[in-house]
């Protein structure tokens, strides 16, 4: 019996060899695509769609189904093992965006808009049909700066070094978001109406050309945290408009081809590139101050937080770690330097979630499981593993709860390659408590009782996988779990939100907020080493 079997991907165009028995969830899991739900089997919207091959359904699988009405051809990735070669569309994007899990309300727009999501550790960018909200076409990247800093403050010193640093690292956002827009403007019918991206305060500045020496020293404020307007051609993406990007191995496509073939005049299929876009609007929205840009505006945005009457708390999990807490009533964000503990770097045996990540830990009795993306050997250990992991073995009194490694060798292993030591543990220490210290200080700011908050949002890659009671086992989140809802990657929720809207509205939104340094706090050092603990 073959050890592999061969999975296709339409309309991805993909080709992939999957050890057999593996999840497919973890086969495709590297193409970019997210599950809500987190591969819990819950939400039913990693669905896709079986044109060859067989995938057998287990009682779950089939109750799933049932309920969201998809049999008999669909599946769900995550609850699927490849057991032959398949054939499979994948429908990740059929669905209009959602926010809060309901599709939000906007006011339709003639032509076609591109949502990009510039991240510290990726770039997503998302071609829109401004009539119905529909997204037609993908593109992700990992963001090419990384090789000069896996963090933002890596990267902050490595640009004020010299111009020729920071104009490089400009030129690589540039280059790459350049690229995304080329090949999905290739892709649309007409026109580009406008592009909106949204990034923390160092991509902002960063991909504008800004100088970031302001956010390099205490306090950390820039004068130039405004909206950014571009043309195509003040980016140089006019220059190679003409000549088709190259598709990397980093990068993810998706097109939705029956979207894209909707009634447009024939002249508009046969414009160029460069036409295309002669006219596009290009923002970088606006940041709220400090370290919090308008990727979190977006987020605040796709969490209802403007319009709530209740106080709602958005935590972006990430490198660098923002919160916003609050209401119509005001909202007040921070930025937590958590580091890059949660995203796998720093950590001995660490890793991005990708083939042969350990991605959860579980115990069965006396039995510790892990299970390994791609169902391969394990290389190393992603950010949700290493949260299950710490967790696991603080409940087996293994960790104790200042964080030491009470066992003999001063070691966790996890498989024969893979295993935490005492750095790793106070890495994920620093981490966690940076974020619970930000939430903490922003509550006690406002008077907002834990138990006044409606919802909780958990944003960033990074959230929309880790197992809830383990993080809250941990003291990450402070909050009952019924309150906590995953929001996927609300940046490019809100960005896309925000092609809806014009610059008036989104420049409203800003006295709205407002940006507290959790360092300035007298009660800063105290919470901090009081988080520190398990």
């Amino acid at each position: 019996m073959k050890k592999t079997c061969t999975v296709t991907l339409v309309p991805l165009g993909r080709t992939l060899q999957v050890a057999r028995g593996a999840l497919l969830s973890d086969a495709i899991h590297d193409l970019g695509i997210e599950f809500p739900c987190g591969g819990k089997g819950i939400c039913g919207n990693c669905k896709v769609k079986l044109l060859a091959g067989e995938i057998a359904l287990s009682p779950q699988h089939r109750t799933v189904l049932e309920r969201k009405g998809l049999l008999p051809e669909w599946r769900l990735a995550c609850l699927s093992r490849v057991e032959e070669d398949l054939t499979i569309e994948v429908a990740q994007f059929d669905n209009i965006v959602l926010a809060d899990e309901t599709p939000f309300r906007f006011t339709p727009h003639e032509g076609r808009g591109i949502a990009v999501d510039l991240g510290s550790t990726t770039i997503v960018s998302q071609l829109l049909d401004l009539s119905t909200g529909r997204v037609q076409a993908v593109q992700t990247d990992i963001n090419p700066q990384a090789r000069h800093g896996a963090d933002i403050m890596s990267r902050i010193s490595y640009a004020i070094q010299s111009e020729e640093h920071a104009a490089r690292l400009t030129a690589l956002v540039r280059e790459t978001v350049g690229r995304h827009v080329m090949t999905l403007t290739a892709q649309a019918p007409g026109p580009i109406d406008r592009i909106r991206i949204v990034g923390n305060s160092v991509m902002h500045h960063l991909f504008c050309g800004l100088d970031v020496g302001p956010l390099a020293a205490y306090p950390f404020e820039s004068p130039d945290n405004g909206m950014r307007h571009f043309s195509a051609a003040e980016l140089g993406w006019l220059e190679v408009s003409e000549t088709k990007p190259p598709v990397r191995s980093s990068q993810t496509q998706h097109t939705d081809r029956n979207a894209l073939s909707a009634a447009e005049p024939d002249n508009a299929n046969h414009l160029s590139v460069a036409d295309k876009l002669a006219g596009t609007d290009i923002a970088f929205l606006p940041n709220i101050g400090s370290f919090v840009g308008s990727d979190i505006l977006a987020g605040i945005y796709a969490a209802g937080m403007f319009s709530s009457g209740s106080p709602r708390v958005l935590i972006d999990l990430g490198t660098n770690g923002e919160i916003a807490v609050g209401s119509r009533n005001g909202i007040l964000c921070a930025s937590t330097a958590a580091g890059p503990a949660f995203e796998g770097s720093n950590i001995s045996c660490g890793m991005r979630a990708a083939t042969g990540a350990i991605s959860s830990v579980t115990r069965l009795g006396a039995e510790t499981r892990v299970h390994v993306i791609g169902n391969v050997e394990a290389a190393g250990i992603c950010g949700s593993g290493l949260i299950d992991a710490i967790r696991t073995g603080v409940q087996e009194g293994k960790i104790s709860r200042d964080g030491t490694i009470a066992t003999p060798s001063m070691e966790l292993p996890l498989t024969g390659k893979v295993k935490l030591v005492q750095k790793d543990i106070r890495e994920f220490q620093l981490a966690k408590a940076a974020i619970a210290t930000g939430v903490e200080l922003l509550l006690r700011e406002q008077g907002i009782s834990r138990c006044d908050v409606e919802k909780v949002f958990i944003a960033g890659g990074f959230g929309n996988y880790i197992d809830l009671p383990n993080a809250i086992g941990l003291g990450l989140l402070e909050f009952d779990g019924e309150k906590i809802v995953k929001l996927s990657n609300s940046a490019l929720i809100g960005a896309k939100m925000f092609l809806f809207e014009d610059d008036a509205f989104i420049d409203n939104l800003l006295p709205a907020t407002s940006h507290l340094s959790l360092e300035s706090n007298p009660a800063f050092l105290d919470v901090f080493c009081e988080k520190m603990s398990f």
